[in-house]
């Protein structure tokens, strides 16, 4: 009987665990972790297509085409790099007295829209020197037509008629963004 009560008396025993050392570290921790979050802002330009014009693109998606443009933005340049059907041509804008001439290249937006309605897409290819307000007040020059002049037609698939539309080139893909 004397083992069972030492041992009952070790069971009852209580013992402190130091926590400071756990606290420490994270403490030192914590900071670290925090300072080394990499915080990224997005910022999204909403716009509003019409449905005739999204079922449009989401059609020419699904069809092979044979014409592609892509919009080079350079130091004060433009450049339309239109292919079709294999064959490159390209249609330089050249800046206004070191400056962009986006007047010009408003102007040659539309004769290309003109030429090719059914286009809606446009590859984007900024130089890395190009600021990020540029490119906005770039995809602005060629989002739509200017109020008052005529729409570009459209045939709704649904209906069989053909409506116009203001928008010239909505859908926008970056390429080649990191050379140049």
């Amino acid at each position: 009987m004397g083992n069972m009560q030492k041992f009952k008396a070790k069971a009852e025993s209580t013992f402190d665990i130091n926590l400071a050392p756990m606290l420490d570290v994270i403490v030192a921790i914590v900071p670290m972790l925090l300072m080394s979050i990499v915080f990224l802002k997005v910022n999204m330009i909403e716009a509003q297509i019409p449905q005739i014009v999204a079922e449009a693109i989401e059609n020419n998606k699904n069809k092979p085409n044979p014409v592609t443009i892509a919009l080079a933005i350079q130091d004060a340049n433009f450049k339309f790099e239109v292919t079709v059907n294999g064959k490159k041509n390209d249609i330089v804008v050249p800046s206004i007295d070191g400056k962009p001439n986006l007047d010009g290249l408003y102007t040659e937006a539309a004769v290309l829209k003109r030429k090719y309605p059914d286009i809606f897409k446009v590859e984007i290819k900024p130089t890395k020197n190009v600021s990020l307000d540029r490119i906005v007040v770039t995809l602005d020059k060629i989002r739509r037509i200017k109020s008052g002049e005529e729409g570009f037609p459209i045939k709704d698939e649904k209906t069989g008629t053909t409506v116009k539309t203001d928008l010239m080139f909505p859908e926008i893909v970056f390429a080649d963004i990191l050379e140049g």
